[in-house]
Order: C-alpha cells, then sequence, then structure tokens
C-alpha cells in the first residue's frame, strides 16, 4: 500500500525525534516515530514519519502535517529498489532513502529504542493523494525542463556542426606557404 490511514490513535513521538545532517548534501533528515499507546517501551517501531530539513537535531519536528493533531495518514516513501529493475538503480541513487535509514540508527543509539529491521517510513500528511500529486507533478516538471535543455543543447550543437561542415571555410588570398 502507498497510502496509511490508521484506525487507532497514532501519534508522533516528537521527544524522540531526531535530525541527521549528512555532510555530502548538507540536508537534514529528519525521523520521529510513530506510537500509539498500545505499545510498550521495548516493542520495536515498525513506522517513522519523515522529512527533510524540517527538524532540529533533537525533539523538534514540524515536517509535513507534524503539527495538526488530528492527521492519521501519510504517504509511503517506497524504498529504491521497489521502485525500479536491479539493472535501472543508477536512475534511483541519490534516494535520500538510506539516508532516512541512517537517522533511525541515530535516534536508536539517542533514545535507546529499537526500530523494527525492516521499517516504513511515510511522508505524515492529512491528504497524501494530495502529496502524491505533487511529486509527480514535480517530477514531470522536471523531465520537461530536461528535455528542453537537452534539446536546446542538441540544437545548437547540430546547427554549429552543420555551419561547419556545409558553409565553405574562405581561403586566405595571397598567403602562400613552402614545405621544406
Amino acid at each position: 500500500p502507498y497510502f496509511f490511514l490508521f484506525t487507532e490513535a497514532p501519534r508522533l513521538d516528537i521527544q524522540r525525534a531526531v535530525g541527521y545532517k549528512s555532510r555530502w548534501t548538507g540536508k537534514v533528515y529528519c525521523v520521529a516515530p510513530l506510537v500509539d499507546t498500545t505499545m510498550s517501551a521495548v516493542e520495536p517501531i515498525y513506522y517513522w514519519a519523515i522529512g527533510e530539513d524540517c527538524c532540529e537535531a533533537r525533539s523538534d519536528f514540524h515536517c509535513g502535517d507534524a503539527q495538526d493533531p488530528s492527521t492519521r495518514s501519510g504517504l509511503v516513501a517506497l524504498k529504491p529498489a521497489k521502485i525500479v529493475r536491479p539493472y535501472m538503480r543508477w536512475a534511483v541513487r541519490g534516494s535520500p532513502y538510506q539516508r532516512f535509514e541512517k537517522a533511525v540508527r541515530l535516534e536508536e543509539a539517542t533514545h535507546v529504542t529499537q526500530a523494527a529491521p525492516d521499517p516504513t517510513f511515510i511522508y505524515w500528511s492529512s491528504d497524501p493523494i494530495a502529496l502524491k500529486d505533487s511529486f509527480y507533478k514535480e517530477a514531470v516538471h522536471s523531465c520537461v525542463l530536461w528535455s528542453l535543455i537537452y534539446f536546446a543543447v542538441l540544437l545548437v550543437l547540430s546547427c554549429f556542426t552543420a555551419w561547419r561542415r556545409l558553409v565553405p571555410q574562405r581561403k586566405h588570398a595571397g598567403v602562400m606557404r613552402y614545405a621544406d
């Protein structure tokens, strides 16, 4: 499933939220555990709310609709391996999924909690369908933009190549060179 609608009373445990700052991207990858009243302190946490650049290092999480206490739904962040075939892994190489996993490991070490072996990351949102649509529109916009840039560069290179090959070059009159 790509969307979660929780029927119980889950809540974001903002006190255990952490931000992992990547030295490579400079972004802060934020995670906060999703817990409910039936969970004990030693149970592994299976669901994590995520976001980028929307939290502090510790105990602050304002990603998505985290500030709205009535939110009970979210959009699942799929693993890169589930999105593409093995021969297309290069296309999702920049995915933040592994950085979110590192943020969960940081949270485990900081708050002595236990994460599930295969956690589910969720963009916490009161309208996950609109969030999915915004991701789609951003992807289409990016694809169109890069296609237009590629076409423009290709057009300029084609014109330059055609001009160099089809337009005769002038010979400079009066210049003679002798070979020794």
